[in-house]
């Protein structure tokens, strides 16, 4: 199974439910439970730097128009 790609985040309110979004996939192949807590950290992490940058983006697109 894939991870939710970070561009289909529909928009900032569904990053509330990020922990539901943000699921170990494999936990039963991982080595032990905190790699797999590490790895959702660091995912949930990049979805919100995506979700920001993009924000960022539209919003510097608004001012150039």
């Amino acid at each position: 199974m894939k991870r939710t790609p970070q561009t289909e985040l529909p928009d900032w309110e569904a990053i509330a439910d990020l922990d539901a979004i943000v699921v170990d996939k494999r936990a039963r192949k991982r080595a032990t439970a905190a790699k797999g807590r590490r790895r959702d950290r660091r995912y949930g992490k990049r979805l919100l730097q995506h979700q920001i940058d993009a924000i960022a983006e539209d919003c510097d697109l608004d001012e150039e128009a």
